[in-house]
């Protein structure tokens, strides 16, 4: 990798403001505060409908395989378009791309309301991934309104805000299911399609482009065929680049067992274990609690001392959580602080997920940073696909070894990952891949 720009950071490596108030009134402004009112109206409903996916389907008469189905098939749809996601954010520009997609998810979400089969929801399911082909023009939207010095920090900020607007989210959809059924679910996806329109129409009207000049009005057709034709070099450039492959890697990790727990686990202790709905949903809410109390001082610790010991430590103790889980005959405290531990560890929405985003920043040059988290995001959302069907296979065989094995494969490929991990100790904000 060669760096046009070099600019040399403090002995550890990283700089950092020298109180958190200080810290929080250099964020607080411009689009971090308008995206992070924009997440405030939408996300937090995740925890309504999405965390609960796995019992609609369910409830629609669909297998655990068709489940994995459902929900890894549509991250597979949805690479056809991420790749280009990137490059069409960059010509007609990132808010453009970002305000008329999340009105689609909204529109998308009612529709799932209603949905009457499995069939039809996953065919909504599709569409809805398709249309978050947008997310790389969104993720750039974000990371361009975070000061470099300050990106696990400021990621650890804006994560801990939205997760405490949401929550209750779980709760309020574990009590949903608990009281009305299916019907409950329903009512869940109509109010967060909606709010995912408002947030459209508010990011319209307050959120700011960052590209300079200009956006170009290119064809779209001609920005796709270019989009393909330039990720198989710029893949190869990732591959090669030490930095951005290991953190690819780490991605990658999180997703498959993001895919075990999120898909798998509700199910394992709400029909398996014989767990209520409202006591899964109390400790999703839980976690989310802590993971929110915890991710914004553990990304300044990040900033300061570096990623490698909190990534390898949430690593670990996932895979160890995930093992025990799959021991017969556990008592319910035991089994809730597993499942609790399992995902406030998680790489992909637990008290790392800041830290992962900040180191995948680190080595993206702001130039390229679109496409290149478009690509990334591609390979992440390839691993979902595979990865829920091999976990539904598997645990329609035996539902505790399936944990069991994803505990194993977290350990096992947690040295070889870490051992590769480098520290961003020179960045520039003209960094060419390659």
């Amino acid at each position: 990798m060669c760096r046009s720009v070099k600019r040399l950071l403090p002995k550890n490596g990283y700089e950092h403001p020298s109180t958190g108030l200080h810290t929080i009134r250099i964020l607080l402004r411009g689009n971090f505060l308008v995206m992070l009112i924009g997440y405030c109206i939408a996300v937090p409903l995740i925890g309504t409908t999405i965390a609960y996916l796995p019992l609609y389907l369910d409830g629609l008469g669909a297998t655990p395989l068709v489940i994995g189905l459902a929900i890894g098939f549509p991250e597979f749809i949805a690479l056809i378009l991420r790749i280009p996601g990137g490059y069409i954010g960059d010509a007609y520009g990132r808010k453009f791309l970002t305000v008329r997609m999340n009105f689609v998810l909204g529109l998308v979400g009612v529709l799932i309301a209603f949905a009457p089969s499995w069939e039809v929801l996953l065919l909504l399911l599709v569409v809805r991934a398709m249309a978050g082909f947008y997310m790389p023009a969104e993720y750039a939207l974000l990371a361009d309104s975070i000061p470099e010095r300050l990106r696990s920090s400021g990621y650890g900020l804006f994560w801990t805000i939205v997760g405490a607007v949401g929550l209750g989210g779980p709760i309020l959809g574990g009590l949903l299911y608990e009281s009305m059924g299916l019907n409950g679910l329903r009512i869940g996806w109509l109010i967060f399609g909606s709010a995912d329109m408002i947030k459209a129409v508010y990011y319209q009207f307050f959120l700011r482009e960052t590209l300079p000049g200009q956006p170009s009005r290119t064809s779209v057709w001609h920005i796709i065929a270019t989009s393909y034709r330039d990720a198989g070099p710029r893949l190869v450039s990732i591959l090669r680049n030490r930095s951005l492959s290991v953190v690819m890697a780490l991605g990658m990790l999180g997703i498959t067992i993001n895919a075990l727990s999120s898909t798998y686990l509700i199910l394992y202790f709400t029909r398996v274990l014989g767990f209520s709905a409202l006591l899964w949903g109390s400790i999703i809410s839980a976690a989310r609690g802590i993971t929110l109390f915890l991710q914004a001082p553990v990304g300044i610790l990040s900033d300061r001392f570096g990623r490698r010991a909190i990534l390898s430590t949430s690593i670990a103790a996932s895979g160890v959580s995930l093992i025990l889980l799959g021991l017969p005959s556990l008592p319910i405290e035991v089994v809730s602080l597993l499942t609790l531990t399992i995902f406030t560890t998680s790489l992909v929405q637990g008290i790392p997920k800041p830290i992962l985003d900040a180191a995948l920043i680190d080595w993206t040059p702001e130039a390229e940073r679109a496409r290149l988290i478009g690509i990334i995001l591609t390979i992440w959302g390839v691993t979902a696909f595979p990865s829920n069907l091999v976990w539904g296979y598997a645990y329609g065989f035996s539902p505790p070894l399936v944990f069991q094995i994803g505990g194993i494969v977290s350990l096992g490929i947690l040295p070889l990952l870490l051992a590769r991990f480098q520290e961003a100790r020179v960045r520039s904000s003209t960094m060419a891949i390659g």
